[in-house]
Formats: C-alpha cells, structure tokens, sequence
C-alpha cells in the first residue's frame, strides 16, 4: 500500500479507503496477476486507476472479494480483460 500511495504522494489510509469501497464497480474492468509477489491486481480498465490489490491470488481469496460487493453492484460489470 505504501507503494502505491508513495507515486501520486498520498497517504496509506487514502489507498486503503479508496481500495475499500465495495459500493460500486466500473462496467469495464482489468485484472492481473503478480506472480513475483503471488498478488493479484484489478483497474478500471479505461484509465488503470487502481480497483484493488489483493496481497494473494488464490480463486477462494479473489472469490470472497468480489462477493463483498452486493449483486447488483457486480451485474453491472459487462467486460473483464486481462492484462
């Protein structure tokens, strides 16, 4: 977290707090996987910014990720692309 807050010069909580907001997605999203550090990256794939990190990649980490956020909150996905 200190990374990413480290290059637009915010602070860690800002990341956090924004990296936590489980009330909205974007219609188009991206994903990655790190596989140096086993993470796993998702952008709103329009413009990169950064939806979330997840410190671990495994189905059952990424899985109760998303099931944070309410159903209709992620039917309003249509497109996912992996980077």
């Amino acid at each position: 977290m200190s990374d990413i807050a480290h290059q637009p010069s915010i602070s860690t909580s800002t990341v956090i707090r924004k990296l936590n907001d489980f009330s909205r997605l974007p219609k188009t999203m991206s994903w990655d996987e790190y596989a140096f550090k086993m993470s796993f990256i998702v952008q709103v794939f329009k413009n990169l910014n950064i939806i979330t990190v997840l410190e671990v990649r495994t189905q059952a980490i990424i899985r109760k990720h998303f099931l944070s956020y309410d159903r209709a909150v992620r039917c309003r996905v249509k497109i996912l692309n992996t980077l």
